[in-house]
């Protein structure tokens, strides 16, 4: 379930002084997504940070392995895994930011109907970057027009 009808925690981020200007892209049941300026990094990342100061160890342990089996892997249509970062009792996967839209902000701003060429483009590039993360070992549980880069 994505949703951004729900509060951003953006609270969470401030346990991580690395991030600023941080903007709500989705939000699930155990995490958040969010587009956040990494001082570190010089650059705009794309955080996925666990909601509960205190998450369970199954969801922070479900980050630890995508960032296991991610890190250092360059798969077409798949954001790029830097860090994996646990501050004041929160985690976050922070990933490459190619400072596209989602899914989900292309839709809202479409003045009608998208044509069926560009949805045929964009569902086929989204089935291939979902057989290479599956190849990877890794299933999403989250995937929805708020975690789809275009």
């Amino acid at each position: 379930m994505c949703s951004k009808e729900l509060n951003p925690l953006t609270s969470a981020l401030t346990a991580f002084v690395d991030f600023s200007e941080p903007t709500l892209l989705c939000q699930g049941n155990r995490y958040a997504v969010y587009r956040a300026y990494s001082s570190k990094n010089a650059a705009f990342v794309t955080l996925k940070l666990t909601l509960a100061e205190k998450p369970r160890e199954s969801d922070i342990e479900r980050l630890r392995r995508v960032h296991k089996l991610l890190w250092g892997h360059k798969l077409d249509g798949v954001m790029n895994v830097l860090d994996l970062q646990s501050e004041g009792g929160f985690t976050a996967l922070v990933m490459e930011d190619a400072g596209s839209k989602t899914l989900a902000q292309l839709l809202s701003e479409a003045a009608g109907p998208i044509a069926m060429k560009s949805f045929m483009v964009a569902a086929v590039r989204l089935v291939k970057a979902v057989q290479l993360i599956h190849e990877q070992g890794i299933v999403h549980c989250e995937l929805c027009p708020g975690n789809i880069a275009t």
